[in-house]
């Protein structure tokens, strides 16, 4: 929620297509601003083939596997055994089989396809069919949960023998947090859509707010509803809802999780192929990617070329990786993002378009002279900002017993430079915008939780995952080396990223 707030900002101040991209490029800089759009590119690409593997699920569960089990009699595995029997200790390419689909995914194919057709229509039509696969999908949720809390067994939260309701406590509630954040970022596609808007900056903070209050309470009924018709011990990966239902007997509520699963899925999918289009298109027409990106239908205004490629892309990922391999990379791709934009965010509340460069003090005003002599107004935020992460970092990796030497490194110690950095940043002065609508409020004060609890998820994710986000970062980084510098606008035009035309 707290990243919402920072989102819907700088819709109203940058209402222009890219969301994080665009904002973080217009308030740190464009080589932040790539690493940011690559990697909400990975996440949004990722995101897609999640949700075509588990629409897959709902589809093949529905028919009784009839799909899954023609795929493993007439064309085999992609592997000769499961994942988990696999002694992957003695093979060359140490553990890659875990990481692996076992089975043929051929309906992600079709899935795929669907979706791009859907995309390629006019950004109008995608919209209106985004529209009404979201609101049939929360008619036939609202139904499920009232299915959930009649025929639900309240006895599920309260079995010791599993664990109770907080089974593996606030530690496992934070791990699964990180996994699970992914799944509220819808609100950066209301971002990237800010072009389509007639007035944007009225109507970009109220869409932003809203849909995360109406999201979070469904998923948390959901979910609620979920494990009580289902011990979470037994709740089935791929296709929980049904099988829960089936075990409590009610067998024809399958078909209506199963329509409202594959409403909601589609409309998401159609939502997260929009959004990558829109950023990739945004970061082409900077000069940051390849053009193809930004080349156009001129029967549809859509960009067609990264629409197949990306959908490509995806459909290959959900062919042949499983989705704890895909979910990790997403999870720790949209936390980073959210971090930049929450920093650019507090950055630009206070330097404005100008980059102001002289340090100005809200309080204490005799020492800006003193201060300015090591500081600017810029290095001044980030130096803060730069400390409250790394603060966070430490206080998390204390509470999950990571870090146990106390005598350089103490809680208390962490939690006074993270209130003093916060402070530090509190006395400056924002610089005045009349033109501003909204405004996240309790500047800097939200923003600096929001980047505390983004610190700590994304520190819970695995080492694993880390390895392969710096993998990709390195990949990010060596394609602005070579080729984003040598064709970027802003080096061609340096009043190009703050541009009337572009900023409003």
């Amino acid at each position: 929620m707290l990243a919402a707030l920072a989102y819907a900002e700088f819709a109203v101040r940058f209402p222009r297509a890219g969301s994080s991209y665009s904002y973080v490029y217009f308030s740190v800089g464009e080589f932040v601003a790539f690493i940011v759009g690559w990697n909400v590119l990975l996440e949004n690409t990722l995101a897609l083939s999640i949700v075509a593997q588990t629409c897959g699920a709902y589809i093949d569960s529905i028919t009784n596997y009839v799909v899954s089990n023609f795929v493993r009699e007439n064309v085999g595995r992609l592997v000769a055994m499961p994942a988990h029997s696999v002694n992957t200790s003695r093979s060359g390419i140490t553990g890659l089989v875990t990481y692996l689909n076992t089975e043929h995914q051929f309906l992600v194919l079709v899935l795929m396809a669907v979706f791009v057709v859907i995309v390629l229509l006019k950004a109008s039509r995608t919209l209106l069919v985004g529209n009404v696969l979201c609101g049939l999908s929360i008619c036939l949720l609202i139904i499920i949960i009232g299915i959930g809390i009649f025929k639900g067994n309240f006895y599920n939260w309260t079995n010791s023998n599993t664990g109770g309701f907080l089974a593996r406590g606030w530690q496992g509630v934070f791990k699964a947090a990180s996994i699970c954040f992914f799944s509220y970022g819808g609100f950066d596609a209301i971002s990237a859509a800010a072009e389509e808007a007639k007035d944007p900056r009225r109507s970009m903070p109220i869409a932003t707010i809203i849909a995360m209050l109406i999201v979070t309470m469904l998923y948390t009924a959901v979910a609620g509803c979920l494990t009580l018709l289902r011990n979470w011990t037994q709740i089935r990966m791929t296709d929980g809802f049904p099988e829960a239902m089936n075990y409590n007997g009610i067998y024809w509520a399958q078909y209506i999780i199963t329509a409202g699963a594959l409403c909601g899925m589609t409309a998401v999918a159609v939502v997260t192929l929009y959004t990558v289009v829109r950023i990739s298109f945004s970061m082409a027409e900077d000069g940051l990617i390849c053009p193809l990106f930004a080349k156009i239908s001129k029967r549809s205004q859509v960009p067609q070329y990264s629409t197949l490629m990306f959908a490509g892309f995806s459909a290959l990922v959900a062919m042949f990786f499983n989705t704890d391999t895909t979910v990790d990379m997403l999870s720790i791709g949209t936390l980073t993002a959210y971090m930049m934009v929450t920093c650019g965010l507090i950055s630009n509340r206070f330097t404005g378009t100008s980059n102001l460069s002289a340090l100005r003090l809200r309080y204490f005003r005799r020492f800006e002279s003193h201060l300015s002599i090591i500081f600017n107004q810029r290095t001044y935020i980030f130096s803060n900002l730069i400390i409250i992460i790394l603060t966070s970092f430490g206080m998390s990796f204390f509470i999950q017993g990571l870090w146990t030497d106390s005598t350089y490194g103490s809680p208390i110690l962490l939690s006074l430079l993270l209130v003093t950095s916060t402070i530090l940043l509190a006395v400056l002065q924002e610089v005045p915008d009349p033109y501003q609508s909204y405004k996240m409020p309790l500047m800097p004060w939200l923003a600096v939780v929001s980047l505390v609890f983004d610190s700590v998820l994304i520190s819970t994710l695995p080492s694993v995952t880390w390895i392969r986000f710096l993998v990709w970062l390195t990949i990010g980084t060596i394609l602005y080396a070579t080729y984003g510098l040598r064709h970027s606008k802003l080096e061609m035009n340096k009043d190009y990223p703050i541009s009337a035309n572009e900023t409003s």
